[in-house]
């Protein structure tokens, strides 16, 4: 009984040991977590069959580059019949960022140094840097003319 009694307090001992063991190797990287937060996605779906999807992050409050107007990082996929991912080049589909006529969308490759903390970075998708005048309110949608649309409401 007593040699049970001395392998439980040493066990005990032994898992009270510091909590730091990994000398700051599985730190939470802030950057992620602040773009966890400020991501959203959205789809248009239409007969249960997803017809378009996005994924934006607003870059605005998470870099101080993007801190000029209302900047976000959009993932777009959509189904079009010859199984090609035409995204914001095919014209039935729109961005909008609260019927703003003057809304700047470039489209990046995947090397692009904001993907480095992005969460939600997909093969499938093609991105596009949005860049918008500032605003109170943030509502982005992604539209397409005959399957209906869907709208993102970011906080500032």
């Amino acid at each position: 009984m007593r040699a049970f009694f001395i392998i439980l307090v040493a066990i005990f001992f032994i898992g009270c040991e510091s909590l730091d063991k990994n000398h700051g190797i599985f730190q939470k990287d802030k950057t992620y977590q602040k773009a966890i937060r400020n991501t959203q996605k959205g789809e248009i779906i239409n007969s249960l069959e997803t017809k378009g999807v996005i994924v934006a992050t607003y870059l605005t409050p998470l870099y101080e580059e993007y801190s000029e107007g209302e900047n976000f990082l959009v993932g777009i996929y959509t189904n079009s019949i010859v199984n090609e991912n035409l995204a914001l080049d095919d014209e039935n589909y729109n961005l909008v960022l609260e019927n703003e006529q003057n809304l700047k969308i470039e489209e990046i490759d995947k090397n692009h140094k904001v993907f480095q903390n992005m969460p939600f970075i997909n093969e499938w998708f093609r991105y596009y840097l949005v860049k918008g005048e500032e605003r109170e309110v943030l509502n982005l949608t992604f539209l397409h003319k005959d399957f209906g649309s869907v709208k993102l409401h970011f906080a500032k």
